[in-house]
């Protein structure tokens, strides 16, 4: 239970980071133009010199890769259906950077399977607050290899898949169920965390 970032050799907390950015009249207009210097620059997608020389001469492998170019820049300015568009996108995550350090992103799954850019199963790259996101460790202090999950996120100092839980009442059900299996008057541990990979 609690916050991520509350606990460990944190010099402040992600609440602090955040109050200062927005307080302190300086550090928000370096925050500003840095950010609008970045997410003002033009970007495109294109073949490596590699892929080029690879296909140089070859007039169908060169469409191709024009072909799989523009479909990577049509996804990406749809990164994520919470903003209008790249631009907007890129602006909240380079402020979860400059200000707290801690950029969070949810890799969203596909509705049907093989839907995704390229018949891959990635629908959006979803960005969290990263200030809810409290990294997990192994018995050695590591980060957990998959498939452990290595990421949690808290919300109201809860973790997300308790509160879930909670707020449908599928908790009660479910420590009924655990308890019942395992023969023990125990907490149940949270489940459906994010994996390592």
């Amino acid at each position: 239970m609690g916050q991520p970032g509350s606990e460990g050799l944190k010099l402040a907390s992600f609440e602090v980071l955040r109050r200062y950015s927005d307080m302190y009249s300086v550090v928000r207009a370096c925050l500003n133009i840095r950010r609008d210097e970045m997410a003002g620059m033009d970007w495109d997608v294109g073949p490596t010199s590699a892929a080029q020389t690879a296909t140089k001469g070859d007039k169908g492998a060169g469409e191709d890769l024009k072909n799989r170019a523009n479909q990577i820049v049509a996804w990406f300015k749809r990164i994520d259906s919470n903003y209008y568009g790249f631009q907007s996108w890129f602006t909240a995550a380079l402020e979860e950077q400059l200000v707290i350090d801690a950029v969070s992103m949810y890799l969203a799954p596909t509705r049907v399977a093989g839907k995704g850019l390229f018949g891959s199963d990635l629908s959006e790259l979803q960005l969290l607050s990263g200030s809810t996101i409290r990294p997990l460790q192994d018995m050695t202090g590591a980060t957990p290899r998959p498939p452990a999950p290595a990421y949690q996120q808290y919300l109201w100092g809860v973790p997300r898949s308790e509160l879930q839980a909670i707020l449908t009442d599928a908790d009660l059900d479910m420590m009924k169920q655990d308890l019942q299996s395992a023969g023990v008057d125990d907490d149940i541990e949270p489940y459906q965390e994010y994996r390592a990979d």
